[in-house]
């Protein structure tokens, strides 16, 4: 009967949010998607392109294509949602405190986030034979509609547990080159804009030019954060273990657990893109997109030890955790977006 309720609450809490993002028509890129869909092939993403084509041969229209982009995604996520987490209305709860508002804008992200959230268990579950290769497959299909995919391609190199082992080292390696990066980033954004000119790459170049001088410091605390909680998260399961204790007697526990601790990778090899973040926050979507993630690895620990006394007191850390982190990251969207995001997702959707 629990479960029941939650499968209705998780629907009920799956048609807010597809509501309000299928009825936004009043946002910073609503006229480039409205000329998209209303123009011919978008060959420039052509991933994106076909999606659209297919959207306009059901027979969406201008006014709500939209809520087909927010059907696919949502569909998406929830396939691997419904499959990890216990309480999925709370993991919609989560999400929708963010970062469910910019995916209402950036409609190209979104799919991106979507499929990565999808195909993440074809990494971690062994009953897919050909995991990698499907993985690789959705992730090919993710570039085509947004290039910022292509930085999740790596993470079928990342299932190898000889690189959880090793993953202080990698941190360890980065470090300097994070430091250098961070204080030489006039350098690097003039060289960087050097390039892209010569090159020809107007796109990068436009990218460059967005520098917000040390706004960029935010996202590296951003990412920090998210670390240092899948850290916790993890040492609450004590993975390693606990993989191979379960992998006989229940093999969704041990699909659960093996996400955890991937997760506590992808985060690892996330620190990366932090000199990205120098040129431009629109880079910032590489970890953005892993918030979902995320989310799903700190509801499964918290999920997993509800009856255990002795680890009630992490769980209720590890959840303030999140929440904090949540809460903090929607104050910076109202800070910086009130007006183009928040208000006009609050004030224009099919919800009220």
């Amino acid at each position: 009967m629990k479960i029941k309720k939650d499968r209705i609450g998780a629907a009920v809490a799956c048609l807010i949010l597809v509501l309000i993002m299928g009825g936004q028509r009043d946002n910073p890129d609503y006229i480039i998607y409205q000329q998209i869909f209303s123009g011919p092939f978008y060959s420039k993403d052509p991933g994106f392109g076909v999606i659209i084509q297919i959207l306009k041969t059901l027979g969406f229209t201008v006014v709500n294509f939209r809520l087909g982009i927010a059907l696919i995604g949502l569909f998406l996520m929830s396939i691997t949602v419904f499959r990890l987490v216990d309480n999925r209305v709370l993991f919609y709860l989560i999400y929708g405190i963010y970062p469910f508002l910019y995916d209402v804008v950036q409609a190209r992200n979104f799919l991106v986030m979507s499929i990565l959230v999808f195909s993440v268990q074809f990494l971690i579950d062994p009953s897919f034979k050909h995991g990698r290769l499907y993985f690789i497959f959705a992730m090919l299909i993710a570039i085509s509609i947004q290039k910022v995919a292509i930085a999740y391609v790596p993470f079928v190199l990342l299932t190898n547990t000889q690189i959880l082992k090793s993953r202080k080292q990698m941190l360890y390696l980065g470090i300097p080159v994070i430091v250098f990066l961070a204080a030489e980033h006039g350098f690097v954004i003039n060289l960087v804009t050097s390039i892209a000119t010569s090159s020809d790459l107007t796109e990068l170049n436009n990218y460059s030019t967005l520098n917000t001088r040390y706004g960029w410091l935010f996202f590296w605390a951003e990412q920090i954060f998210a670390y240092l909680l899948i850290v916790y998260a993890n040492k609450i399961e004590q993975s390693d273990q606990q993989i191979v204790a379960l992998a006989n007697e229940s093999p969704i526990d041990a699909v659960k657990l093996k996400f955890v601790s991937f997760m506590l990778i992808v985060n690892t090899y996330s620190f990366v893109f932090l000199p990205l973040f120098i040129l431009d926050q629109n880079y910032t979507r590489i970890i953005r997109n892993l918030i979902p993630l995320n989310i799903i690895a700190v509801l499964i620990v918290c999920s997993r030890h509800q009856g255990e006394l002795h680890l009630t007191k992490k769980r209720v850390i590890l959840m303030a955790g999140l929440a904090v982190y949540q809460l903090v990251l929607l104050y910076m969207l109202f800070q910086g977006y009130q007006a183009s995001i928040v208000d006009t997702t609050l004030n224009n959707n099919w919800l009220w």
